[in-house]
């Protein structure tokens, strides 16, 4: 009964990541710089237009460091012979991260000349889905070899989880800095951004000790715990289109993007990205679970168990879960903010129009989140871009225990420009898959 539990958890686990991811693969592309400047704000009006409308995009995918494709499917077919092998990698903090991006509309102006050396602004509306966790290690080895496992030991763990909805509501600029000399470019950027919370829910601290006495005699838990979420799980509607249309999260974000350029071949960039927060404010459909207590567990009680209608005591599960909810407390949901360092290697080309565009591209990106729930991505890109035409990139990366390979192409035809790929392709390449992803973007361009 134990490994169905863990089975089942392990399955919803990995489903859970498979909604979205923070980076999208338009960052390497020249053909949608408004889309690119969401993680590299200095590449506003890089692009040889004048004028980029994105009509729409979608940028979706998750990951997680725990279990892989592979995995899920022998434990399906009831293979459980791998289960010690994997459980002896299994780490104290195991995470997971969805991200998904949906740009309704977004678009940028550059004025002076083009391709990077002019002064550019930009615009845009996106709603923005994230979940980020972390789980226990020693909660799945509980799960597989049970407390026994842990006779006369203390065991501590701690949890976290969070995620939200939210609308975006951007202004950005960019623009080029003098500096002496002919060699060395400078262009900084940045975004501003209002966001309204739809939704939200996020753990503020989650403690938990099991203390297994000698013999399994009984089970001590001490616990601690705050969960906070915008909505209320025990409303007849917990989640009512009013969430949609008046949203009771406020808050404002800050993008901030700096490009150093030596020559024709080389440059550097450093992000900050989603410094900020949303704020929701104490109303009815707020509430706070919270409550700090112990208890002995000495077993399920079952009332009336010979009298045909057995019942299950649940005073266990009534210590936990009653008197631990709160109303009238704000809320603080902070942005996944990050820091996106990266170096690229160009050789650029000219059209049969004299265009200037960038036909090769190689790109070393590194991307650190400041939460423990987020981890440190590192990747590597190459672009091959046919007659600024046709752009066709491969990437790899890997990430807190997964590693992954993608791809993406853009296609320009005439004012219209059409990209579709997937950062994490993996889960389709190998059953040692962990993630995957999905983007396309359609847009014009003048």
């Amino acid at each position: 009964m134990k490994h169905i539990f863990l089975f089942f958890s392990l399955v919803l686990l990995y489903l859970g990541g498979l909604h979205a991811q923070t980076v999208d693969v338009t960052a390497y592309s020249s053909f949608f710089s408004p889309s690119a400047s969401r993680n590299r704000p200095a590449a506003l009006g890089t692009g040889t237009e004048r004028v980029n409308i994105t009509l729409t995009g979608m940028s979706a995918g998750a990951s997680n460091s725990l279990i892989s494709r592979g995995m899920i499917t022998r434990l399906a077919q009831g293979d459980f012979t791998h289960m010690p092998q994997w459980m002896s990698t299994v780490q104290e903090n195991e995470t997971f991260q969805t991200d998904a991006t949906l740009q309704l509309l977004s678009g940028s102006v550059t004025l002076g000349p083009k391709g990077g050396k002019g002064f550019s602004f930009g615009w845009g509306v996106a709603d923005r889905f994230q979940t980020r966790g972390f789980l226990p290690g020693s909660l799945l080895e509980l799960a597989w070899q049970g407390n026994a496992a842990y006779e006369d030991q203390t065991v501590k763990m701690n949890f976290g989880f969070n995620g939200s909805w939210m609308r975006e509501y951007a202004v950005g600029f960019a623009m080029p800095l003098s500096v002496p000399g002919d060699k060395w470019q400078l262009r900084l950027g940045g975004r501003a951004k209002y966001l309204q919370g739809i939704a939200a829910f996020q753990t503020n601290k989650a403690n938990l000790s099991l203390y297994t006495a000698p013999n399994g005699e009984y089970l001590d838990v001490s616990y601690d715990y705050s969960f906070q979420t915008s909505f209320d799980p025990q409303a007849a509607i917990p989640f009512a289109s009013s969430n949609i249309s008046h949203p009771s999260g406020k808050g404002i974000g800050y993008d901030l993007g700096f490009q150093v350029g030596y020559g024709k071949f080389f440059k550097g960039e450093l992000n900050v990205l989603d410094a900020g927060a949303v704020n929701f404010q104490a109303a009815p459909s707020l509430v706070t679970y919270a409550k700090a207590d112990q208890f002995r567990f000495q077993g399920i009680v079952l009332d009336n168990a010979f009298e045909g209608s057995p019942t299950i005591n649940s005073d266990f599960i009534d210590s936990i879960a009653v008197n631990n909810r709160i109303t009238g407390q704000a809320m603080r949901y902070q942005l996944p903010s990050r820091v996106r360092a990266q170096v690229t290697f160009q050789v650029p080309a000219k059209t049969l129009k004299g265009v200037t565009y960038p036909m090769h591209s190689a790109t070393l990106a590194y991307t650190d989140y400041f939460a423990k729930t987020g981890g440190a991505n590192l990747e590597a890109a190459y672009t091959f871009n046919l007659l600024n035409l046709l752009e066709a990139t491969a990437l790899a990366g890997t990430g807190p225990g997964h590693r992954y390979a993608g791809a993406f192409v853009g296609v320009r035809a005439s004012a219209f420009r059409l990209g579709f790929g997937s950062r994490d392709l993996s889960a389709i390449l190998s059953s040692n898959a962990k993630g995957g992803s999905a983007d396309f973007i359609l847009a014009l361009g003048f």
